[in-house]
């Protein structure tokens, strides 16, 4: 089946592993920019720092 991007797996998945003692977080969303970073280990970047950017900034003023 097609994901219609509803969550609802991301919050099944946090309660299973809750219930077994694990970490959670096995199925969670990941910004393209951050894939290597996380990939190698390194923690998400804040959301701030992508909404944030100075492109984003300089489009809105103009």
């Amino acid at each position: 089946m097609a994901c219609i991007t509803c969550a609802l797996c991301i919050d099944a998945s946090d309660d299973v592993m809750e219930r077994i003692g694990k970490p959670p977080g096995l199925i969670d969303y990941i910004a393209l920019a951050d894939k290597e970073r996380e990939t190698a280990g390194a923690p998400p970047r804040p959301i701030w720092q992508h909404v944030l950017r100075t492109c984003k900034i300089l489009y809105t003023a103009l």
